[in-house]
């Protein structure tokens, strides 16, 4: 198993390409489901996921290798290439300067990722959220005054 807070073999490291070099828009992979988008200086985080080897990460991980939790969508990963998905964290909390909006596609821990939001949310990023994720957010201390529901139809930000 590879040690705390060390990148997987092959993690490519985006910070300077994100803040530094701004002269085009761009689309990056950050883990799981997560991504930022940047359109004009303007920075689009959707479900981040920032943090190494959370317990709830390693637990899963374990699961999958056992074979427990595969199911037909997942059945063409091996375990190694789902371990090293998990461990690849191109941008760390602590890297990020600049978040304006916050998408959150859903409640669960691997989207809404309460300890990622917590290390962003003095950004104060206008967030996106379904309602169930209020609540949740708010324990992450995102101000409830910058969380908008994201409901179908909606047309405000």
């Amino acid at each position: 198993m590879r040690p705390k807070n060390t990148l997987a073999v092959g993690s490519r490291r985006i910070k300077d390409e994100l803040y530094r070099t701004t002269d085009y828009d761009g689309i990056w992979y950050l883990n799981n489901a997560g991504f930022v988008i940047r359109l004009e200086g303007t920075y689009i985080f959707v479900d981040p996921m920032l943090h190494h080897d959370e317990s709830e990460l390693i637990s899963r991980r374990e699961k999958y290798r056992r074979g427990f939790l595969l199911t037909s969508e997942l059945r063409h990963y091996d375990a190694e290439e789902i371990e090293s998905l998990a461990a690849h964290f191109p941008l760390l909390a602590a890297e990020i300067e600049k978040v304006d909006y916050l998408l959150i596609s859903h409640d669960h821990g691997d989207h809404l990722h309460k300890r990622s939001i917590q290390h962003i949310a003095y950004l104060n990023p206008t967030v996106l959220a379904p309602k169930p994720c209020h609540a949740l957010l708010s324990e992450a201390n995102v101000d409830k005054d910058s969380i908008l529901d994201a409901k179908y139809g909606s047309k405000r930000l």
